[in-house]
C-alpha cells in the first residue's frame, strides 16, 4: 500500500542522512591529514577506499532490509542479509586507489542457486533493490550525497538489468567478453554482500581474465584500447594551461595502461604479476626482470606526483576533473 511504502521510505531518511554526514566528516579528516603531510598518498587513497567500502556495505544492507520489508520478494523478513547477492568493486575502488571525487564503479551480481528468492520475483526484486542501493548512495539531499555510483562496467549495460546473475555473467564473459573487460577485472574484488559466493564467482572467472596464451587478435585489440585512450585527444603537453593529468600524454591512465597490458599478456603464466594496485604490480614486474627497476621507480614516482596533483585539483571544489586549472590563481592554489 501507499502507507506501507511511505513508512519504508521514512525509515531510509535517517540512515541516509547519517551516511552523508559521516562521509563529509571522514573526507574532511582525510584531507586534513593529507594536506598536513601526516599521511602518504597510499594511506590517503586507502582511507578513501575504506570509506567507499563502508558506504556500499551500509547502502546494500539498507536496500536489502527495504526489499524484505516491502514484501516484494514473496515473503516479509526483518533482515539485512541476502545470501547469494554481492557487489564487485571495480576500477580505482577495486584497486583501493580511490580519489576524493571518484565515482564508485560497481557490478551487482546474484547467484540464482543461492538466492532465497525464486521465479518471476528474482529479476524485478533484484532490479528494485539495486536501484535503492544506488539511490541511497547518490541521491542529492540537503546533506549532499555519499558517492556517485556507476554500474556501466557490467556485461552489455545497454541491454542488461542493473543486477545480473552470476550464471549469465559467466557465460557472457566466456563467449563474448572483450579484452577491455578482462583488463577491468584485474582490479575486481568483492566489496559488499555475500563474500563467499563473490569469491567463488571471481575464482570461476580466473581462466577468462588470466589467459595462458594470447593470439594475434587479442594483441591487436589491446592496441585498439590504447588508441581509444589517445582519441580522448588530450595530447596537450604537460606545460599547457589545461593539461589533463589523467588522460594527457604521459598521464595517469598511460601508466595504468602500461601496467595492465603487461599483466594481461604475462599474468596467465605469472601469478605474481596479478596485483590490482598499479605500483605493487609495477614492483612485481621489476622483481621478475620484466621491466627495468629504474623505469619502474620513475613510473611510480611520476604516478604518485600526478595522483597528488589530481587530488589537489579535485579539492578546489569537489569536482571530478583531471585538468589543471587554466586560471593562474587556481593553478597557484594547486601548487601550494
Amino acid at each position: 500500500t501507499m502507507e506501507a511504502a511511505g513508512a519504508i521510505e521514512g525509515k531510509l531518511t535517517e540512515p541516509m542522512r547519517a551516511m552523508r554526514l559521516a562521509k563529509e566528516a571522514s573526507h574532511a579528516a582525510i584531507a586534513a591529514a593529507d594536506l598536513a603531510g601526516i599521511w602518504s598518498l597510499d594511506e590517503v587513497v586507502g582511507r578513501l577506499t575504506d570509506l567507499a567500502d563502508a558506504s556500499v556495505k551500509s547502502a546494500m544492507r539498507l536496500a536489502i532490509r527495504t526489499a524484505w520489508a516491502s514484501g516484494s520478494l514473496g515473503e516479509t523478513r526483518a533482515s539485512d542479509e541476502m545470501p547469494g547477492l554481492f557487489a564487485l568493486a571495480m576500477g580505482k575502488m577495486g584497486a583501493r586507489e580511490l580519489n576524493y571525487s571518484s565515482d564508485v564503479d560497481l557490478i551487482v551480481l546474484f547467484d540464482l542457486d543461492v538466492l532465497p528468492v525464486s521465479g518471476a520475483r528474482v529479476k524485478e526484486g533484484m532490479l528494485r533493490l539495486t536501484r535503492d542501493l544506488v539511490r541511497i548512495m547518490e541521491e542529492r539531499t540537503a546533506d549532499g550525497y555519499v558517492f556517485r555510483t556507476d554500474l556501466r562496467l557490467r556485461p552489455d549495460p545497454g541491454s542488461t538489468s542493473l543486477a545480473i546473475s552470476t550464471q549469465f555473467a559467466t557465460s557472457y564473459y566466456e563467449s563474448v567478453g572483450q579484452n577491455w573487460e578482462r583488463m577491468a577485472h584485474i582490479k575486481a574484488r568483492v566489496c559488499a554482500g555475500d563474500a563467499q559466493v563473490g569469491a567463488g564467482y571471481l575464482k570461476e572467472l580466473e581462466p577468462y581474465v588470466w589467459r595462458r596464451h594470447l593470439d594475434y587478435w587479442a594483441i591487436s585489440d589491446i592496441h585498439s584500447i590504447k588508441r581509444q585512450i589517445h582519441s580522448h585527444g588530450q595530447h596537450a603537453e604537460l606545460d599547457s594551461p589545461d593539461f589533463d593529468v589523467k588522460l594527457g600524454r604521459g598521464g595517469i591512465r598511460e601508466i595504468e595502461f602500461f601496467t595492465q597490458v603487461q599483466q594481461l599478456i604475462l599474468g596467465g603464466r605469472r601469478p605474481e604479476l596479478r596485483a590490482p594496485q598499479t605500483k605493487i604490480a609495477l614492483a612485481a614486474m621489476a622483481n621478475a626482470d620484466i621491466v627495468d627497476p629504474v623505469v619502474v621507480d620513475d613510473l611510480c614516482r611520476s604516478y604518485d606526483f600526478l595522483r597528488s596533483v589530481e587530488h589537489r585539483i579535485q579539492m578546489l571544489n569537489d569536482e571530478q576533473t583531471h585538468h589543471l586549472p587554466d586560471v593562474a590563481e587556481k593553478r597557484s592554489a594547486v601548487a601550494i
